[in-house]
Order: structure tokens, then C-alpha cells, then sequence
């Protein structure tokens, strides 16, 4: 294992900047939501006509 010294205490600092896009996270978990909801939906819409078309 190789062991690396720094001469000055200042180099080992880390700065660690985030940027969140609230927008971008909304809009995405709405289009899921509508997504979602039209699978549900549809699904169920569909068991019902072939309830339907048993008869």
C-alpha cells in the first residue's frame, strides 16, 4: 500500500457543491403519477369489458 504525505494541511480539504432542480424532480414525479394512474386504469377498464364480453 502506497502512502501519500502532503506537506500542507490545506490540500486536504473537500468541497462538495449540490444542485438540486426542484422543478425538474416535480415534474418527473408527476408524469410517473399520471403514468401510474393510467396503468391502474386502464387495467381495470380492460378486466371489466372482458367481464363483459363473457356473456
Amino acid at each position: 500500500m502506497k502512502k501519500i504525505k502532503t506537506a500542507n494541511a490545506e490540500e486536504n480539504n473537500v468541497s462538495v457543491r449540490v444542485d438540486v432542480d426542484v422543478a425538474k424532480i416535480v415534474a418527473t414525479a408527476a408524469a410517473a403519477g399520471v403514468v401510474i394512474v393510467g396503468i391502474v386504469f386502464g387495467f381495470k377498464t380492460y378486466k371489466k369489458y372482458l367481464e363483459w364480453n363473457k356473456d
